[in-house]
C-alpha cells in the first residue's frame, strides 16, 4: 500500500519513581477482582471535538489493525486548554477499553497532550521510555525546545502509557521509598494494594494495550497532514509492537536506543551491562594522567575500598544510606555525571570544607524528575516481558558490583509476590509495511547496549531501514551525541540533526557526517566547565 502519512516513533527514558500503599489483602479475592472488575466507566457523555468510530466492519480499521468481526469501541477526544513548560497546549482524557478485543467491557483512560501550530504540516507523536515513565517528562523547557528544533513545523503529541501519569497510574506509597530499601515485603504489600484498589488499571497496563491505544489515537486525530511520532528506549519496543499491529499505518519510524524483549538483556542483565561499562570507565580513568594521579593505586581498587567501607566518610555532604554502586550507576548515565564521578569519589574520601560544598552539586547531576512515572508500572510490565533472573543471582551480582542500578534485584523479588498476569504477547515477527526506519544507538549506552542494538537492527533490516551507531554516546542519542558546536548552542546534537533530516525526507539516506564531530568521553572538565557546573575551577580541589 502506498504511504500517505509519516510516523516517527521514539521515546526518552523516564526516571522510575512512584508511590503505593502498605496494607495486605486476601490475594485470592483480589485476584478474582481483577477479572470481575467493571473498571472506571470514564467521563460522562462528552461533546467530542474529534470522534473516531472504532465500531463497524474491518474495512474501516487502520491498515494492519486487529480486525475481528463484531462491535468496536467509539473513541472520542475532547481537548481542553493546558500548558507545557509554560507554553499553551491542549489536553484530553480519552476513554479506551481495558481490552481492545472486548469493546463492551471495562474501560480505562489515556491522557494525551498536544501543542499545535497554525501552519503545521502534520503531527509528531512522542512515546516515552521506562517502562513506567510518563509523557510528562517532555514538559520541561529543554525538551520543548529540542523537540521544536527537530520538527518546528509539526504539531507535537505526547501520551502517558497505561499505568503511568494520567493513564491509570499504578500507585502505592510503600514504593516511594529509596529503591535499594524496597524488599519482598514492600512489593507484596504493594501488590495487595493494587489488586484491591486498582484492579482495572492493573489489568489494563500492558504494552499491547498501549500499542493499540496509539494506533487508535493516530487514526482519530491525523487529519489531512502527515503524522510523525518521535521516541526511544522502552518506547522503541512500544513502537515495534505498534508496527506489528499497524504495519501500514506509518510512513517512517525512528527508534532511538533499541529494545526488544527476546533480544535485550533481562533486568539483571541490564544491571550487569552497567557494571561492565562502568569498569570500562574505570580503565579510562587509569589512562588519564589527572584521574590516575588522584585515584591510587588504580581506580577499581580505590572505588572498591570506598564501597567496602560503606561509602562515604563525608556523610554530611553525601547520604551514607545510598550504596555507592547505585549512585555510580546513576551518574554514569550522563556525560556530566561521567565527567565528575571520579572527582566525587576523591572528594568524598577527603571531605574538606570545599568538598562538602561541591559534592552535592555533583550528585544533583544524576537527578531527573518525571512526576508521572510509576515504579509499580515498571514492575508490572517487566514481569510481562519475559523470564527474569532469581533473587539469589541478583544478590550474588550485587555483592561484587561497582555499578548497580538494582533493577534485577527488584524484579526478582517481585516475581513470587506480584499478581499473576498473562504474559504480554511478544511475537518475534518482523514488523511489515514499507515504512522507512531510522535506528540510532550510542556505542557506550549502558541502558540499551550497542551489541543488543546491532542484533535488533539486523532483525529489522530492509529497504530504507538505516542503523546509525553514534560513537562516545550514552542513552537517548538525540540528546547525548554532543559536539563542540552543540555544547556552545550553535547546532543540535548529532543524533538530533540526523533525525531532523530524516523527518524532512524519510526516503533519503540521512547525512551522518556529524558523527565525526561527537566529543570523546571526558573525565573532569575545563576550568570554565567546572565553574559553571561546580562553582570551582578545579574539579578535584586544589589541596587536601
Amino acid at each position: 500500500m502506498a504511504r500517505s502519512r509519516a510516523v516517527i516513533v521514539a521515546a526518552w527514558w523516564g526516571v522510575l519513581m512512584c508511590g503505593c500503599g502498605d496494607d495486605a489483602a486476601a490475594d485470592a479475592d483480589a485476584a478474582r477482582a481483577i477479572d470481575a472488575s467493571t473498571g472506571d466507566a470514564g467521563p460522562p457523555d462528552r461533546d467530542a471535538s474529534v470522534a473516531a468510530d472504532a465500531a463497524g466492519d474491518a474495512s474501516e480499521l487502520p491498515d494492519g489493525a486487529p480486525s475481528d468481526a463484531g462491535p468496536r469501541f467509539a473513541l472520542s477526544i475532547e481537548w481542553t486548554p493546558c500548558t507545557a513548560a509554560g507554553n499553551p497546549a491542549e489536553c484530553a482524557d480519552v476513554e479506551v477499553p481495558v481490552d481492545w478485543d472486548d469493546p463492551m467491557g471495562p474501560t480505562s483512560t489515556v491522557f494525551v497532550k498536544r501543542r499545535t501550530h497554525a501552519t503545521s504540516r502534520g503531527q509528531l507523536w512522542i512515546l516515552h521510555g521506562g517502562p513506567g515513565g510518563s509523557g510528562r517528562i517532555f514538559d520541561s523547557s529543554a525538551s520543548v525546545q529540542l523537540i521544536g528544533a527537530i520538527a518546528p513545523d509539526l504539531d507535537v503529541y505526547t501520551l502517558d502509557h497505561r499505568g503511568s501519569g494520567g493513564s491509570g497510574k499504578l500507585s502505592c506509597a510503600v514504593l516511594s521509598r529509596p529503591l535499594h530499601t524496597i524488599g519482598a515485603e514492600q512489593l507484596s504489600d504493594c501488590a495487595g494494594e493494587l489488586m484491591r484498589r486498582q484492579p482495572a488499571e492493573l489489568r489494563a497496563t500492558t504494552p499491547t494495550g498501549a500499542a493499540r491505544d496509539l494506533g487508535a489515537l493516530i487514526d482519530a486525530t491525523r487529519g489531512a497532514g502527515r503524522v510523525f511520532v518521535h521516541g526511544a528506549s522502552y518506547g522503541t519496543y512500544w513502537a515495534q509492537r505498534y508496527l506489528q499491529l499497524f504495519p501500514d499505518q506509518p510512513d517512517a519510524v525512528v527508534l532511538d536506543g533499541l529494545v526488544f524483549p527476546s533480544i535485550s538483556p533481562n533486568w539483571l542483565g541490564y544491571d550487569e551491562v552497567h557494571d561492565r561499562l562502568g569498569r570500562d570507565l574505570l580503565a579510562l580513568c587509569d589512562r588519564d594522567p589527572d584521574c590516575s594521579a588522584h585515584l591510587t593505586p588504580d581506580a577499581e581498587t580505590f572505588m572498591t575500598t570506598l564501597r567496602d567501607a560503606g561509602m562515604p566518610p563525608c556523610p554530611d555532604a553525601l547520604d551514607p544510606a545510598v550504596p555507592l554502586p547505585l549512585r555510580a550507576s546513576q551518574l554514569m548515565k550522563l556525560r556530566s555525571g561521567q565527567m565528575y564521578l571520579f572527582p566525587l569519589l576523591y572528594r568524598a574520601s577527603r571531605c574538606n570544607a570545599e568538598d562538602r560544598v561541591v559534592i552535592p552539586r555533583i550528585t544533583a547531576m544524576g537527578s531527573i524528575s518525571d512526576p508521572g512515572s510509576s515504579l509499580a508500572a515498571f514492575v508490572h510490565i517487566a514481569l510481562q516481558l519475559g523470564p527474569q533472573s532469581s533473587a539469589a543471582d541478583a544478590e550474588a551480582f550485587a555483592s561484587t558490583a561497582l555499578f548497580d542500578p538494582g533493577l534485577g534485584r527488584l524484579v526478582a523479588l517481585a516475581a513470587p509476590v506480584w499478581p499473576t498476569v498473562d504474559p504480554d504477547p511478544v511475537p518475534d515477527e518482523v514488523p511489515g509495511g514499507d515504512a522507512p526506519v531510522l535506528m540510532l544507538n550510542g556505542t557506550i549506552d549502558p541502558q540499551t547496549p550497542i551489541e543488543t542494538a546491532r542484533a535488533i537492527a539486523a532483525r529489522l533490516a530492509g529497504p530504507h531501514r538505516v542503523f546509525v551507531e553514534l560513537p562516545n554516546t550514552l542513552h537517548t542519542s538525540v540528546i547525548a551525541s554532543q559536539t563542540a558546536a552543540s555544547l556552545r548552542g550553535e547546532e543540535l546534537p548529532c543524533g538530533a540533526r540526523i533525525e531532523r533530516d530524516f523527518l524532512a525526507a524519510p526516503d533519503v539516506a540521512p547525512d551522518t557526517s556529524c558523527i565525526a564531530d561527537i566529543l570523546p568521553q571526558a573525565i573532569g572538565g575545563s576550568p570554565e566547565d567546572n565553574v559553571a557546573s561546580l562553582g570551582v575551577e578545579d574539579a578535584w580541589g586544589a589541596s587536601p
